[in-house]
């Protein structure tokens, strides 16, 4: 019966170690703009690859997604559509996302973009 406790135990850790959302290019950049879109600039910036040597490059990059899609442009919806050119530890992802008010009246609310991803220490991020 012991054994068979430590057996679940097991099983549930590598499921939700597995569950992760960077574990694929797809899930990063779901988070990614999931995280956008309820406006957690910080927890979005996580999703990015900055460099591990200045301290500041996260918090900078909040800032500025921050700055980007706060107001006018604020994600209201998005959708992953898959990824393309995927290899071991670089992928691009196609997302269509509609942002709340564009620059230009004449421009459409519904933009279309492919999001370069890079697999670092076995986490995929977004690379900007």
């Amino acid at each position: 019966m012991k054994k068979l406790g430590i057996l679940l135990v097991g099983v549930v850790a590598l499921l939700l170690v597995g569950c992760g959302a960077q574990n694929s290019p797809e899930k990063a950049v779901k988070a990614y703009y999931k995280a956008l879109k309820e406006k957690k600039f910080d927890e979005a910036a996580t999703y990015c690859w900055t460099n591990p040597n200045d301290k500041d490059a996260q918090k900078n990059l909040s800032e500025s997604l921050k700055k980007q899609y706060e107001e006018d442009n604020a994600i209201v919806d998005f959708k992953v559509l898959g990824s393309a050119n995927s290899f071991e530890d670089k992928a691009e992802v196609s997302v269509v996302y509609e942002i709340s008010k564009p620059a230009n009246k004449d421009d459409d609310k519904k933009k279309c973009e492919e999001v370069s991803v890079v697999k670092i220490d076995g986490k995929w991020y977004i690379k900007q």
